[in-house]
């Protein structure tokens, strides 16, 4: 921490917290830069989100003071509180202070969140950039590359594609800070470190991980496979970060995806906000010639930096003739694997045999997926554990002793082709809900039991669902 951090935090302002003290340092240094014609990003004006009186006067003593040193005063204020208390028109009130922030240098007083206040004030104030969100991946690489040349900074392209993966309300800010802490080292090469907040240990995501019910081989696999990343990436010989999640529905895919693209964030495998794409064949499959690859190529972009789950993908290969769209999305694929091969993980999600399949279709697109995972059944054991997982949730109690009778609902239920797992468990507790409702609306017993009528209505439910299934078989 540099002289002027110090210098704030010995001073009479010691109840504000580091957050607040270092905006104040930020500030000091950015208008130095300013005046020393170094940076051209943003602007003057101030969002104090913590408007108790008190500490917005001592807040707005402290940025005078550092202000006069270069001549230059914030010389208004806007405090939305007092206005919206006094009942005046909303948007008059915006209005105003629009007009305000291109005349004078303006301090915003407002005790909105973090979110409302960049979302009213963030495209005029200092460190919040322009709002509008709706831009593309390579629309926000050209404007990070521009601004980087306009103040005369360096940055690796790997940072370039990390950062445009930003809310773009966040990325002016972000650069700004970043340009402050490298003129601060008196460096042109803006580092990742000052780009990206640091990640919880990934312990914590192993924690996760473990909380997981069943899934031991999963769990243990994907430990073996963390492992042998960390030492590839000592090495800089990262492999293709591509998966084959294969195992029937409510196996937990989806959920593990998102855990293990945390692990590899945090791990700094993938970068630290790490976006989760998820994705199926409608999803990719477009209307006219040309639309499947520009939805794909549209989905890859969002995904860099993080994980892709493409859930059933291997109904992405319907036409044995490969006269179908889904073929075109699998060429992008493979020729997108390789060219984001270090940060874009893409996970293939489906049924085991089904997805042995898809990846022979495609000799390119086998080879690029190293890791395959089996994800196998529950038992009726983990099973009834979900089971009771879900009731807690609700708040839900079972009067008397029902483990059996669903213990054995279960052990049937396993018996069906492609077996919905937890997926059934959920379904099965929303049925057992309703049937409990329908009781208790006349009864108006306890809304917090289930009774064994109630499960063994349910479990007659299903099992005439199932029978329905069966005619004409």
């Amino acid at each position: 921490m540099n002289n002027d951090y110090e210098e704030f935090k010995t001073s009479d302002i010691s109840f504000f917290n580091d957050n607040v003290l270092n905006e104040i340092n930020n500030f000091r240094n950015y208008m130095r830069y300013v005046e020393e014609n170094k940076i051209k990003l943003g602007n003057l004006n101030w969002i104090i989100l913590d408007s108790s009186k008190y500490k917005s006067l001592k807040l707005i003593e402290e940025l005078k003071k550092v202000a006069s040193e270069f001549g230059k005063i914030p010389n208004a204020i806007f405090d939305y509180n007092f206005c919206y208390k006094e009942k005046l028109d909303e948007n008059k009130m915006m209005t105003t202070f629009i007009e305000a922030t291109s005349i004078f240098n303006v301090l915003v007083l407002s005790d909105f969140s973090e979110k409302v206040a960049i979302k009213k004030f963030g495209s005029n104030c200092t460190f919040f950039a322009n709002l509008n969100d709706e831009i593309s991946l390579e629309s926000k690489k050209m404007q990070i590359r521009k601004i980087l040349k306009e103040n005369r900074f360096k940055m690796s392209e790997q940072a370039i594609n990390k950062i445009s993966t930003y809310e773009t309300t966040d990325i002016e800010r972000t650069l700004t800070r970043a340009f402050i802490l490298t003129l601060n080292a008196q460096k042109t090469f803006v580092k990742e470190v000052y780009l990206f907040e640091k990640q919880k240990p990934f312990k914590n995501y192993f924690g996760e991980l473990e909380n997981m019910i069943g899934l031991e081989n999963v769990k243990e696999t994907i430990r073996e496979i963390i492992n042998y990343l960390e030492v590839c990436k000592n090495r800089e010989e990262l492999p293709c970060l591509n998966f084959a999640f294969m195992g029937n529905p409510g196996t937990g895919k989806t959920s593990i995806a998102r855990i293990f693209g945390k692990i590899l964030a945090s791990t700094g495998i993938l970068s630290y906000n790490c976006p989760f794409v998820e994705v199926s064949r409608n999803d990719l499959i477009g209307r006219f010639i040309g639309s499947s690859e520009m939805n794909t190529l549209d989905k890859i972009n969002q995904a860099v930096g993080g994980v892709l789950f493409i859930d059933e993908a291997y109904a992405l290969c319907s036409d044995e003739n490969k006269q179908d769209f889904g073929y075109r999305i699998i060429d992008v694929l493979v020729k997108q694997l390789d060219i984001h091969k270090s940060d874009l993980c893409v996970i293939f999600a489906g049924y085991k045999e089904e997805m042995s399949n898809f990846l022979s279709s495609n000799t390119g697109l086998d080879s690029r997926v190293p890791f395959q995972i089996i994800f196998d059944d529950y038992s009726e054991n983990e099973l009834y554990t979900i089971f009771c997982q879900y009731l807690r949730k609700s708040n839900l109690r079972i009067t008397g002793t029902c483990k059996k009778l669903i213990l054995n609902h279960f052990k049937q239920a396993k018996k069906q082709r492609n077996f919905g797992n937890g997926r059934y468990v959920r379904n099965f507790v929303e049925r057992l809900k309703i049937k409990q409702a329908n009781r208790i609306i006349n009864t108006h017993d306890n809304i917090q039991f289930i009774t064994k009528k109630d499960i063994e209505e349910t479990i007659k439910s299903f099992e005439h669902i199932e029978n329905k299934k069966r005619i004409g078989f």
